[in-house]
């Protein structure tokens, strides 16, 4: 497969991506996990944190929230996708 040449500004990254068609849904489906797994090591990360601390206002209720609204966004990511070609 002849390989695109990315307009100028675009840079090598815009090259690599266009290179070939069959690429671009692994490397999405790379960066759906990368963003899942960023922001489940986040909000982990500062429920620990937030344990640790001596003042607890409103730590449970914002705990909550946080994870039903992480795992609705990790749900509507990870769900597949029809392409638009």
């Amino acid at each position: 497969m002849p390989r695109r040449t990315a307009p100028e500004g675009f840079g090598r990254l815009a090259a690599v991506l266009a290179s070939s068609d069959e690429a671009a849904p692994r490397i999405e489906a790379r960066l759906v996990r990368l963003t899942v797994t960023t922001r489940w090591v986040t909000i982990c990360a500062g429920f620990f944190f937030g344990i640790l601390r001596s003042t607890h206002n409103h730590f449970a209720i914002a705990s909550i929230a946080l994870f039903l609204f992480a795992g609705i966004q990790t749900f509507r990511q990870m769900q597949p996708r029809p392409t638009t070609r």
